[in-house]
């Protein structure tokens, strides 16, 4: 774990290429995000599936065409800042780079959306145990057998993140969560997952 919490230190661990696993309880007093870096031609479809699926993809930043800074969210270059990054051509991944130079170009658009991890904090420090902070590893996710609502050639079944909990802590769980509908808010479904 990369045990920092200050952003723009752990973004410059980061950008030389120290660190390349996930960011749970890095910087965990601040948002986080996931990104989602497309050829323009996508942009607006995406931006409007973000718009009609505000659970899961809640959109909270967005890159100008062709510029990896992200200024309005920190010192932030796109093509650098993350850990690792996954390039899809075609629906199949062909890359796992420790950086993206040599995939940017004047025709992306970056697209941020908020991050379960935001949460975490709250929910520590409510006496909830994260299981995958503890364990060093990554948050659970799963594909579910909800529809997300379609845009332009954007759709799709949900994805959701589980933490596993007791019935008391998943009631504080959707309390502390609520509070947070720019990083997905409260859970979409407690109890039995074969559900959705």
């Amino acid at each position: 774990m990369l045990n920092i919490q200050d952003p723009t230190e752990a973004r410059k661990i980061i950008r030389n290429n120290q660190y390349d696993k996930q960011t749970a309880g890095t910087a965990d007093q601040y948002v986080q995000g996931n990104v989602c870096i497309l050829p323009s031609k996508y942009s607006a479809d995406f931006e409007t599936f973000c718009q009609k699926n505000p659970k899961p993809c809640p959109l909270i930043g967005l890159g100008y065409k062709g510029d990896p800074k992200l200024k309005n969210l920190g010192d932030i270059d796109i093509r650098t800042d993350i850990p690792k990054y996954r390039v899809w051509e075609k629906g199949e991944i062909v890359d796992e780079p420790l950086d993206i130079k040599k995939y940017w170009n004047e025709d992306l658009v970056t697209f941020i959306l908020g991050c379960s991890m935001s949460f975490e904090l709250p929910l520590i420090e409510a006496g909830i145990e994260i299981q995958h902070i503890k364990n060093n590893t990554t948050v659970p996710m799963y594909r579910t057998s909800i529809d997300c609502k379609p845009a332009g050639q954007f759709q799709g079944k949900m994805v959701v993140s589980m933490r596993p909990l007791s019935t008391k802590d998943t009631i504080k769980s959707i309390q502390i969560c609520s509070k947070f509908p720019s990083v997905h808010g409260a859970p979409i479904h407690f109890g039995n997952p074969e559900e959705i």
